[in-house]
């Protein structure tokens, strides 16, 4: 295997309350299995009050923003990461894309915000943006 592995190219971004491993991030977790995608969850371990709390800060920003980096670093030229966002990790997506270099933005595919609650619906600043609202929100 080289160093460029196009079966990380994409990520999954789980929501306010849900943890790796747990039965309700199942659904998620099969998802990104599928499609050989990396999860990431930055709102792992808080509670939904915790999670409101910590929007915006380097807690649930990081783990975002580092997994988008690695995986436009593992992403061949000429390939893009595909994002697909649940609930709050909508609005860290927005926050963490500011900060993106340049070339990692440029390496953004196509955005999908799954759920985003009172986040951003089209306007997340990269790629090809499509939101999908479920009955709470």
């Amino acid at each position: 295997m080289d160093a460029t592995d196009p079966g990380l190219c994409d990520i999954v971004s789980g929501g306010f309350g849900q943890s790796p491993g747990t039965p309700g991030t199942a659904a998620q977790e099969a998802f990104a299995n599928q499609i050989g995608a990396d999860v990431v969850y930055p709102f792992s371990g808080q509670g939904i009050i915790g999670a409101f709390l910590s929007m915006g800060s380097a807690a649930t920003t990081a783990p975002l923003s580092n997994a988008i980096i690695d995986a436009a670093g593992q992403t061949p030229d000429g390939q893009f990461v595909n994002i697909t966002a649940w609930s709050g990790s909508t609005s860290v997506l927005s926050d963490v894309v500011r900060s993106l270099p340049t070339s990692v933005r440029a390496k953004i595919g196509n955005v999908t915000l799954l759920s985003p609650g009172m986040g951003p619906s089209d306007n997340v600043g990269i790629g090809n943006v499509a939101s999908f609202w479920g009955v709470l929100d």
